[in-house]
């Protein structure tokens, strides 16, 4: 099954899990997160992967029948392909991506995710990664007008790749916003629908960074939720608070 979101395409859903590390009655939200009254503890599998790699040099992409980030192995992409360098021929390229990294980092400081544009080590532990890149979707076989794609693999896959393909569009707030919902997805975070959520993947426009939307955010039926979510509790019960 997939679905689509202005130019947004999500591939192989699959349904969300159970168990939960938040207990019933805990809503020991950490700074910065702030529960709405009628906000309930929200029950959700730990994040198998709280590691987020932004890979904004260039890979090569393989198109596979297996999933997994650290050997650039895509169940999305319907062909090989090598995906150019992000912003490669812009002036200004360290000081966009400074605030992007920086914009990423702020919002999702509350919670136990690293972020690292650098890839890590082989033979080291598992993450995901979103390739932001000036190469069109084309490349990796997907329609013109594709501005992101990933597998909604929905926390059940410990080593996801995500594509933005969003040169031509660069705007620190959307980028921000898309690079942690497709980040969120892999979590099984549902995406939304509310302006300005950084979980809106149909959000054309933002005049402000994201927020994590609390209790009654309206989301997309995605990872076996569906309805409204409190999202920032969500992450809070997926990823927990930072140490």
């Amino acid at each position: 099954m997939s679905k689509w979101a202005i130019a947004i395409l999500l591939l192989v859903a699959c349904g969300g899990g159970s168990g939960g590390i938040m207990p019933p009655g805990d809503d020991a939200r950490p700074p910065g997160i702030d529960a709405a009254p009628d906000a309930a503890p929200i029950v959700a599998d730990p994040a198998m992967t709280k590691l987020l790699y932004l890979a904004i040099d260039g890979v090569a992409i393989v198109k596979s029948t297996t999933e997994n980030a650290k050997l650039n192995q895509s169940t999305a992409a319907s062909q090989d392909g090598v995906l150019l360098p992000f912003l490669n021929n812009d002036l200004q390229r360290q000081q966009k991506l400074d605030a992007l990294t920086a914009q990423l980092a702020a919002t999702l400081a509350p919670y136990d995710i690293t972020i690292t544009t650098s890839r890590p080590p082989s033979g080291g532990g598992d993450y995901h990664m979103i390739v932001l890149t000036d190469s069109p979707p084309t490349t990796l076989g997907f329609p013109n007008g594709v501005s992101a794609v990933v597998p909604t693999a929905c926390n059940t896959l410990p080593s996801v790749i995500g594509f933005g393909f969003l040169a031509n569009m660069f705007d620190t707030n959307r980028l921000a916003s898309s690079t942690i919902a497709l980040f969120g997805i892999t979590g099984g975070v549902p995406t939304s629908t509310k302006d300005g959520d950084c979980m809106c993947l149909s959000c054309a426009t933002l005049t402000a960074p994201c927020t994590l939307g609390g209790a009654g955010t309206p989301i997309d039926p995605l990872c076996g939720r569906s309805g409204t979510l409190d999202i920032a509790g969500m992450f809070l019960a997926v990823y927990g608070p930072r140490p």
